[in-house]
C-alpha cells in the first residue's frame, strides 16, 4: 500500500532558466504578448512581470525575434524597448541605439521631437523590421528578462 501511494505523489519537475509561457534565447527569456498597449504602458507591464521591453543587443536576438514574431502575429507588430528622445533613439534603459545592431526599414531623423517609438513588424528581411511609430498607439509587446540561473 506505501508503494502504491508513493507513485501516486510522483510529480515530474522540469527545471527551466525561464517561466512558463517565456521562449529562451540566449542569456534572456522572451515573452511574446497577446493584447495590446500604448508603449509605457507596454513597458509597466513588462516591469511588473520582471523585465522591461525587449533591447536588441545582437543579430542573434533580431533573428530570433523576428522568427518567432513572424510565426505568431499574422502580420502584426510588436514594441522593442526602442524611444525617441532629446539626445536620439534610446532603448528602454536608457543606453543609446548607435551602440546596438541597426534593423530600421528607414533610418529615422534624430531630430524628430514627436513621441516616436520602435516596432518590430516581421516582413521578408529581418534586417529591415524596425519602423517608427507613434508611442500612444496600441501594438502587441516583446518582453525580456534575463534567464534565471542556479547557484
Amino acid at each position: 500500500m506505501s508503494a502504491k501511494l508513493f507513485e501516486t505523489n510522483k510529480t515530474n519537475r522540469v527545471c527551466s532558466p525561464c517561466p512558463v509561457g517565456w521562449a529562451p534565447q540566449g542569456q534572456k527569456c522572451f515573452l511574446f504578448s497577446q493584447d495590446r498597449a500604448d508603449w509605457i504602458s507596454s513597458q509597466y507591464r513588462c516591469m511588473s512581470l520582471g523585465g522591461a521591453v525587449a533591447m536588441v543587443r545582437t543579430e542573434e536576438e533580431q533573428v530570433f525575434l523576428w522568427k518567432k514574431a513572424q510565426s505568431l502575429s499574422q502580420e502584426d507588430s510588436y514594441w522593442l524597448g526602442l524611444r525617441s528622445g532629446d539626445g536620439g533613439w534610446q532603448w528602454s534603459d536608457g543606453s543609446p541605439v548607435e551602440r546596438g545592431p541597426g534593423f530600421w526599414e528607414r533610418e529615422p531623423d534624430k531630430k524628430d521631437s514627436s513621441e516616436l517609438c520602435g516596432r518590430l513588424t516581421p516582413g521578408d528581411d529581418y534586417r529591415r523590421s524596425w519602423f517608427t511609430y507613434r508611442c500612444s498607439n496600441q501594438l502587441r509587446r516583446i518582453c525580456e528578462r534575463r534567464q534565471a540561473a542556479l547557484q
